[in-house]
């Protein structure tokens, strides 16, 4: 595997540079942030550089053995979730929030509706 040449810039398993996504480091965000939330960035800021397991669920089924092994190719089941509704955010598998699927010339990326409560 190589080494990441900046590791400011986060990678996806393929080592290709993820677009890097707007942080708390903006200086406009900043400014209306309260003191506790700066101080918890603090105290975290080595953790920073740390990975993290991102899944996107788009929904889910129980299905019985039998189900799954009748499935050939083009087959469809359906899932527990209306289509256009919000998609969870997982980080480490736990969730973070909800968000929507958006195109960017050949590249799928999520917007960030919701961020659940902890």
């Amino acid at each position: 595997m190589s080494r990441n040449p900046n590791p400011q810039m986060p990678t996806n398993t393929n080592e290709e540079p993820l677009q890097e996504a707007r942080s708390l480091d903006d200086s406009d965000l900043q400014s209306q942030l309260g003191p506790e939330v700066r101080e918890a960035q603090q105290r975290l800021r080595p953790l920073n550089g740390m990975p993290m397991q991102v899944a996107i669920e788009l929904g889910r089924r129980h299905l019985k053995i039998r189900d799954l092994l009748g499935m050939q190719y083009h087959s469809v089941f359906e899932l527990d979730r209306l289509a256009g509704s919000n998609l969870d955010i997982c980080v480490n598998g736990i969730l973070l929030g909800k968000g929507e699927v958006q195109v960017l010339e050949d590249r799928i990326r999520i917007k960030i509706n919701e961020i659940v409560p902890a």
